[in-house]
């Protein structure tokens, strides 16, 4: 919740940390508690709404949609769905350029 609070005060500012702190961030999306991974997801989302958009971080979801519990990709999947629908026009576009491969292959997994 801090996190995300200063994401959402700071924005641009807070780029730099807010990509250092994603990729715990998105390991964390296997805890068992729904609340922590339902306030990770809030601060995700306000990063990816105020910091930097998921084209800038591609290599991070990529590697959490590749991640070996299942519950990660499945989270990091919600998040991506959820923050697509805050994009929109170029960044929407590099986004899905980025990240559609690892997508496809999370899916085709699940099937």
């Amino acid at each position: 919740a801090a996190a995300g609070a200063l994401a959402k005060g700071l924005r641009k500012e807070w780029t730099r940390e807010a990509k250092v702190l994603l990729p715990g961030m998105l390991d964390k999306l296997k805890d068992k508690n729904t609340s922590v991974v339902q306030k990770n997801q809030d601060a995700l989302l306000l990063f990816s709404t105020h910091c930097f958009s998921l084209a800038d971080v591609a290599d991070d979801v990529l590697a959490a949609l590749s991640h070996k519990m299942p519950k990660v990709p499945q989270q990091t999947m919600l998040w991506i769905a959820a923050a697509c629908g805050e994009m929109k026009g170029a960044p929407a576009a590099a986004a899905q350029k980025a990240l559609l491969p690892g997508v496809v292959k999370c899916t085709d997994a699940a099937a």
